[in-house]
């Protein structure tokens, strides 16, 4: 019987260029599936524990199908693919790849592997939608796409069958129940650093502009089988649980259903949510939530985006203003709720984006400082986020009317263009000295996000002083185009933020260019103290929402101690 690989091709890849890998959990339930019918089936991680490694093991295990799954849109790993598959071509080997990158840019992988070059497989088949079912529709008839029998079931199933440039593309496949998908682990946990992924809900019904997800309705696994998966884990030595949904808070009632339902002893779980359906699960259902957050570290990845409710309809994440400006107050409720817990949430922001003026991105940095500073014990932010730029997602609403360079057409205010790449040059140069550091890592981090806040708050202070005609938008996009055109021709290796930066403040006046050089001179040699002493001012909050907690100081002693360390 034939022999399938599952290979997943997705990888992250942090601002330090470290790499790392998440659990294949999309691919496991159809993996189990091949098993249970008998078929001989492997996951594989391309790229782990390097990528020749990788390629040497799915080429010796020899299998007749061929599975990918291309999860990210950046394609950072389409060579190392084309190296795998250099292996597998013309050896009558069926082709199948799937993941959200086939749904947002089937034209890309239609021409890559259809046309001229559709002969060196014995079939293609691109895979748009979850595939479980079309699996169960393959294992009786050897995988054959062709198949009348299949087409007949995938019809029924109300799915559609096409041919593109000789590649079959399979569309509107039905999920399969959450509660009947086989969780099992065959392959090695260690190299996802113990850290698995668990498919405990799906969909999102919210339309954001900004983000690829399409709007569906959100389905759950049922408390009793998450227990068994989350036992089932712990003997595998799991440490940390990742929920692989867009949103799990979006039906508050069954999300709160299964973080109820946990023990005190489950690793530290980690989900994304938005501010106005965790504030839902957390004021409707607060027993549930409560026994949550104090039984272990988990963490809570928040989308909040931005502070400003003008900005929040502009990017259509809310549909009227009534909506957007209720944010800041279901924010307070949900970071209050969580405060003096052990949970951990993280902010998700959209700093800049291509619509913005100066002014308002000083309120964006000022509204994050003081949450900053006031939930010092739960709340953190990486670096790179404060220097979020919307941009171009594919598959998402604007990416379908705006080129990738467009989300940096800061028209109304060109200054913004020397701001965001002084503060990304800041950052590379926070990096450098946290790589040097012998301190934690992960607080090093936090301190950075919070000196990047305040540089970017220095660097407004600094451009208000400069009329805005004085940047010419018509100069310093076309230099901006330039610049990063010319970094690329030499390679992704060539790229420095100070490089962009020098030209841009180059389409500055003479005086003025001097007086932008000599600031971001005068950061540049004070940023290892800079960073040194946030770090010690986040350190000594953090000690000091200890001692609260604690009972060891009362509120008022907090809160004068706590202005001292700003």
């Amino acid at each position: 019987m034939s022999k399938i690989a599952f290979i997943n091709t997705g990888r992250y890849t942090s601002s330090r260029g470290n790499t790392s890998f998440s659990d294949p959990v999309h691919l496991v339930a159809m993996h189990n599936l091949c098993k249970q019918a008998g078929y001989e089936s492997r996951v594989f991680q391309l790229g782990s524990p390097t990528g020749e490694q990788s390629i040497e093991e799915v080429f010796h295990y020899n299998p007749s199908i061929l599975g990918l799954s291309f999860l990210a849109p950046f394609k950072g790993d389409i060579d190392l693919v084309d190296s795998l598959l250099a292996l597998f071509r013309n050896r009558g080997v069926k082709l199948f790849l799937g993941g959200p990158d086939i749904q947002f840019d089937p034209k890309f992988y239609i021409n890559r592997f259809g046309g001229e070059n559709v002969d060196e497989w014995e079939q293609c088949t691109l895979v748009d939608g979850p595939g479980e079912t079309l699996i169960e529709a393959l294992l009786q008839h050897s995988f054959n796409i062709a198949s009348p029998d299949v087409a007949t079931k995938l019809s029924e199933l109300g799915a559609t069958l096409s041919e593109k440039d000789g590649v079959y593309v399979v569309r509107g496949l039905p999920e399969v129940s959450l509660d009947i998908q086989d969780h099992s682990r065959d392959y090695d946990l260690s190299q996802f650093q113990w850290k698995a992924g668990v498919k405990w809900a799906t969909g999102c019904w919210a339309a954001c502009a900004f983000c690829p997800n399409i709007p569906g309705k959100s389905k759950y696994k049922s408390p009793d089988n998450v227990l068994e998966e989350v036992s089932y884990l712990q003997d595998l030595g799991v440490q940390k649980l990742d929920i692989a949904s867009p949103q799990f808070t979006a039906h508050p009632k069954l999300a709160s259903a299964v973080v109820g339902a946990l023990p005190p002893d489950t690793p530290p779980v980690f989900f994304s949510s938005r501010v106005d359906s965790l504030y839902h699960a957390v004021t409707r259902y607060p027993e549930e939530w409560k026994r949550f957050a104090n039984s272990a570290r988990h963490g809570i990845g928040l989308g909040v985006d931005s502070f400003l409710p003008e900005k929040l309809v502009r990017m259509r994440k809310y549909n009227s203003l009534t909506q957007a400006q209720s944010q800041q107050e279901r924010l307070d409720t949900v970071l209050s709720f969580f405060d003096e817990t052990r949970l951990s949430i993280v902010f998700y922001m959209i700093t800049f984006e291509w619509q913005m003026n100066l002014e308002e991105v000083q309120s964006e940095l000022e509204a994050l400082m003081a949450c900053l500073n006031r939930y010092s014990s739960t709340l953190q932010i990486a670096p790179e986020n404060v220097t979020n730029v919307l941009s171009h997602n594919r598959g998402s609403h604007f990416s379908k009317t705006m080129r990738p360079i467009d989300f940096l057409r800061f028209e109304r205010d060109p200054r913004l263009f020397v701001m965001l790449y002084a503060m990304y040059s800041m950052h590379e140069l926070m990096e450098d000295i946290i790589n040097r550091s012998s301190e934690s890592q992960e607080l090093m981090e936090a301190a950075a996000a919070r000196l990047m806040v305040k540089f970017g708050l220095r660097m407004i202070q600094l451009l208000q002083g400069i009329p805005s005609e004085m940047a010419d938008f018509a100069t310093s996009f076309a230099t901006l185009e330039d610049a990063l055109g010319s970094i690329f021709m030499e390679g992704q290796d060539a790229y420095r933020s100070d490089r962009v930066l020098e030209q841009l403040i180059a389409v500055y006046p003479a005086k003025l260019q001097r007086k932008l050089q000599k600031f971001i001179a005068k950061e540049e040699k004070k940023m290892e103290k800079y960073l040194t002493k946030e770090y010690d001012i986040l350190l000594t909050r953090k000690v000091l929402f200890r001692m609260k907690h604690e009972g060891k100081i009362d509120e008022r002693t907090l809160a004068r101690k706590l202005r001292k360390h700003e």
